[in-house]
């Protein structure tokens, strides 16, 4: 038990580095402990919630980590073999190079901005993580309600391609209860519309304060910023005409600076608003 537990410290923390929330990582490590079992019997052995099982896991099926089969005995989950790890791995380092090719291109008109009497060492610009895929939102998500007990988080959305008709209850019976468990309050810029009219109406009971974007303030890049960290989630269709989701996980840093000065900008500019319509 010691080694698993031992294993399970040093392989978690690399899990996270591709992507993995923290309940990902619990779920997996669980799975390929035990083999084939039971959602109950992944959440006893990853020792979480049976709900947060479910989304950890559906989060892995679509990663391809995990794979699931329908029994007598009920569905039970297992894990692929283990080379899709690799693969995986593989996806999220050609990404990060992608990433990095894109800052090198623009590196030398950067340079050629820089003041010639500027002699100060390079700014450390804090860690930054890219992600892709169908799942990536509930991923960024479920990193946020890892943000210090107490604290606030910040949401800026303008639009509803990340509430899925196709999981309608994530928000009111897993996003919010368990936000609300760890006393984390939340500041949210919406348009305005029926939904962030509904979030203001219960704003009281859910440790919210929700104010409405001003008109004409619009964007398709979804903002969230919790804890030391700030991410930027969006749209892109493909070549073959299908959407994809990518985000941007950016830690600490003068960005990460940036994006708390831009939210606190808008959110004050929202209350400006709302006071003089009375």
């Amino acid at each position: 038990m010691a080694d698993k537990q031992m294993v399970n410290r040093r392989v978690q923390p690399l899990l996270e580095k591709l992507g993995l929330s923290k309940n990902e990582a619990k779920c997996y490590l669980a799975s390929l402990a035990i083999g084939s079992a039971k959602m109950s019997d992944v959440a006893h052995e990853a020792r979480i919630n049976r709900v947060n099982v479910y989304h950890a896991v559906k989060a892995l099926l679509a990663r391809g980590l995990v794979e699931q089969e329908s029994t007598r005995g009920g569905t039970h989950i297992h894990t692929a073999p283990v080379s899709h790890l690799l693969q995986l791995a593989r996806d999220v380092q050609q990404d990060t190079s992608k990433l990095r090719w894109k800052i090198e291109d623009i590196i030398p008109q950067l340079e050629g901005l820089k003041s010639k009497h500027a002699d100060a060492p390079s700014v450390v610009m804090g860690d930054i993580m890219f992600f892709r895929g169908a799942d990536v939102f509930n991923r960024i998500l479920d990193r946020s309600l890892d943000a210090p007990e107490g604290s606030t988080n910040c949401y800026l959305q303008a639009f509803d391609y990340f509430r899925s008709p196709e999981d309608p209850t994530y928000d009111r019976e897993y996003y919010i209860p368990r936000r609300l468990k760890r006393s984390i309050k939340a500041r949210v810029l919406y348009r305005y519309d029926e939904y962030a009219r509904t979030l203001r109406a219960n704003d009281a009971k859910e440790l919210r304060e929700t104010r409405f974007l001003p008109a004409g303030v619009n964007t398709t890049c979804y903002l969230l910023i919790y804890g030391n960290e700030a991410a930027l989630l969006w749209k892109e269709a493909r070549a073959d005409g299908e959407e994809e989701t990518y985000g941007i996980v950016i830690r600490s840093g003068p960005l990460y600076d940036l994006m708390k000065v831009l939210f606190e900008v808008v959110w004050q500019i929202a209350g400006e608003s709302e006071k003089k319509k009375g």
